[in-house]
């Protein structure tokens, strides 16, 4: 029902002079009763929490009035039980998802907005373990006699803990469309995006890079099949997103007061606004370069219920886990093999020798990555790791950063985004079997700093590169 009344000021509880207000509140004959499930973290304070229950007798605005009148009654289950969960190796696959809202701080925040992020970072799957199994190991681990297991899961250079991107339903783990963000030469249609068509222009970028002379440019650019839609005819711009999730990660917005601590009322002209994650959403991931001492410990945390972002006491951002099967990774030679066989017909379309494809290596950002210290955006590591120059490269800047818990500080940076390309031309007289341990190697530790957290992950000649896409 509506209801009207007059404005109040937050201060001295007083009417406005000439403000008035509507108020939406449930109807007075329907009687609502609404459930929560929550912890008691200490059992200890038991005793007080079931005394502020008893003395609780208003939410919401207008008590004053007599609105929001409340009987609460809380009844303690028995612990659940715990499902096992085992890892016999250095790698683990996961899939969380949202069984609460949840609001994942971005790196710049306005004073009255609180965005979030559409992703779930690495550090943020990190620092949930921790604080899980720190509460699951009780007085195991303390600060005088650390739990040298547990140490060695959260060191800088024990496990590392991947970005966790939204995902759709069913789960696609062996597609160019898997659980990473889009490369930035991805182009998808004008006016219907991803609906209608969604391809690569990598290949005609490193065609064009190639063309010698202005005519062989031109027979690039007229020999290209990525400059108009192919179900509508119109133009292709590039797009931003996860491969893995066609539509726009759903959130909620909300407006809230902020609340005086001293007066208990809500300040005057203080308004400030949420954007929070809907539940259900699917994120996946991976933990990787587990210490086989660790595992055991990892398995305890996961047991444990996790909890993402902010608002932890307030019930946001749970998670139910599940594991997946290790998904199905095309080996580096054919991947390398496809994408040099797409490239050299690329070549031969525009009238080049195709032989040249075999000198480029393509590398994707499956995440942020933060360069080394005098590194603009990655590219000297890459040069010095292959001993060949960046030849192309797509990218786009972004800051990164959270809060540290051991520290209590933030960790700003300036990071190249997630879906960065780099191409490298080998010279001559050098063949990719030659560096074909050193991709390897790149695949597995990522570049730039911090990627026990998940930054500077890596893919060599990814499949999205070869299309057609499907």
């Amino acid at each position: 029902s509506t209801r009207p009344t007059v404005g109040i000021h937050g201060s001295t509880r007083a009417a406005r002079d000439r403000t008035l207000a509507m108020h939406h509140v449930p109807a007075p004959e329907s009687e609502l009763v609404f459930t929560a499930r929550g912890r008691l973290l200490e059992p200890a304070l038991e005793h007080y929490f079931c005394a502020a229950l008893r003395a609780a007798t208003h939410v919401g605005a207008g008590r004053s009035r007599g609105l929001g009148r409340i009987e609460l009654s809380v009844e303690f289950d028995a612990p659940a039980p715990v499902r096992p969960i085992a890892i016999d190796s250095d790698v683990v696959h996961l899939r969380l998802e949202l069984t609460a809202p949840a609001s994942l701080g971005v790196p710049l925040a306005d004073d009255n907005l609180r965005d979030t992020r559409r992703e779930i970072p690495g550090a943020a799957l990190r620092g949930a373990v921790g604080f899980a199994l720190a509460e699951a190991l009780g007085t195991e681990h303390s600060r005088d006699r650390p739990d040298s297991a547990f140490e060695r899961l959260v060191a800088e250079e024990g496990a590392r803990f991947s970005f966790f991107y939204p995902v759709d339903s069913p789960v696609r783990t062996s597609s160019p469309l898997d659980a990473a963000p889009l490369p930035i030469t991805a182009l998808a249609c004008k006016f219907r995006c991803r609906e209608h068509h969604l391809v690569d222009g990598l290949l005609d970028a490193l065609a064009a890079t190639d063309a010698a002379c202005v005519a062989s440019a031109d027979r690039v650019a007229m020999s290209s099949l990525t400059s108009r839609c192919e179900r509508c005819g119109g133009p292709l711009r590039s797009v931003r997103g996860v491969r893995s999730h066609l539509s726009p990660v759903k959130t909620r917005t909300i407006s809230r007061l902020a609340i005086d601590r001293t007066r208990g009322s809500a300040k005057n002209e203080m308004l400030f606004t949420q954007v929070l994650l809907e539940p259900g959403t699917a994120f996946e991931g991976s933990i990787h370069h587990i210490p086989a001492e660790a595992r055991e410990r990892l398995a305890i945390a996961l047991q444990q219920p996790l909890s993402v972002g902010r608002g932890r006491a307030s019930g946001w951002g749970q998670l139910r886990l599940s594991l997946l099967p290790p998904p199905e990774v095309t080996p580096l030679p054919e991947r390398a093999g496809a994408f040099h066989r797409a490239l050299g017909a690329r070549l031969s379309r525009a009238g080049l020798h195709p032989d040249a494809a075999k000198r480029w290596i393509a590398l994707t950002l499956l995440a942020p990555l933060i360069p080394a210290d005098g590194d603009e955006d990655g590219s000297a590591e890459i040069a010095r790791r292959l001993g060949a120059d960046v030849g192309f490269k797509a990218r786009r800047f972004t800051r990164e950063g959270g809060w540290d818990q051991r520290t209590h500080g933030m960790q700003p940076a300036l990071a190249v985004a997630g879906g960065g390309v780099f191409a490298v031309r080998l010279a001559e007289g050098v063949a990719l079997s030659d560096i074909l341990e050193t991709l390897l190697t790149l695949e597995r530790d990522g570049l730039g700093q911090r990627r026990h957290q998940g930054y500077g992950a890596i893919r060599c000649f990814d499949p999205f590169h070869c299309g057609p896409l499907p």
